[in-house]
């Protein structure tokens, strides 16, 4: 059974994610609220599609893209303890594996 190969749409689309992603970071700098959300969520597609292309797996793209957001999100809202991490990763771990075996 032979596989089948990587989708060059999905390399595509990271790569002009991810300088789409360089422009705006070094042109607005976060201030407005609107700039956060276009920056976590061009983040978020970037990371997908990366995933996606590198694992080919959209629950495992999901998973990461999802437990990096909210990383990024709770690092803005100024959340920098150090147990933080440890408990996103621990509630991401746990929502994969059940997902994972639904």
């Amino acid at each position: 059974m032979q596989r089948s190969g990587r989708n060059f749409w999905h390399l595509f689309l990271s790569i002009a994610a991810l300088s789409f992603l360089g422009w705006f970071g070094n042109t607005f700098p976060p201030v407005a609220t609107w700039q956060v959300v276009v920056f976590l969520t061009v983040t978020g597609i970037s990371i997908y599609f990366s995933v996606l292309y590198l694992s080919r797996k959209s629950l495992t793209a999901l998973a990461l893209t999802g437990y990096t957001v909210l990383f990024l999100t709770l690092r803005y809202l100024g959340l920098h303890d150090w147990y933080y991490p440890l408990l996103l990763t621990a509630a991401a771990g746990s929502v994969w594996w059940y997902l994972k075996h639904l």
